[in-house]
């Protein structure tokens, strides 16, 4: 089983004051008989990455949940470039986050300092990734 195409959010949050993913990422499932078959899989050590861990998110359950917190999360801010904020996917291309719903406030790592474009890097990275490393286990899968 490949699981591109079976997640419609993607989050990776970076430490922003050493330009660094803080060492998690979330994905949401769109079915909880995939999010099965993912942890079965890394489980089976079916992943590449000997230090990749599968677990569940306890504060945020399914998609609804996630818009409706990073939607006024102050990780959207506009100072934020795109790269730097969850991804939400439909049919396997990203689509628009969901506008806020009340005033966003500027991230706390960002205010009095001058945002630098290079702290988006490491996201970068790490999505870029994920999104292979999903590829070639469905291409290996197939």
């Amino acid at each position: 089983l490949g699981f591109r195409g079976f997640f419609d959010f993607l989050y990776v949050p970076l430490q922003w004051n050493q330009e660094s993913c803080v060492g998690y990422g979330l994905v949401n499932l769109t079915s909880p008989e995939v999010a099965g078959q993912l942890w079965e899989h890394f489980e089976r050590g079916g992943g590449a990455a000997e230090d990749l861990e599968v677990c569940w998110d306890t504060r945020h359950q399914g998609l609804e949940q996630l818009i409706k917190y990073y939607r006024n999360n102050s990780v959207m801010h506009p100072l934020l470039p795109e790269h730097c904020k969850p991804m939400l996917l439909q049919d396997r291309e990203q689509v628009e986050f969901p506008a806020p719903t009340k005033a966003l406030t500027t991230p706390k790592s960002l205010r009095g300092s001058k945002f630098r474009k290079s702290w988006g890097d490491a996201k970068d990275k790490l999505v870029n990734g994920l999104l292979f490393y999903l590829k070639e286990v469905e291409a290996k899968t197939q």
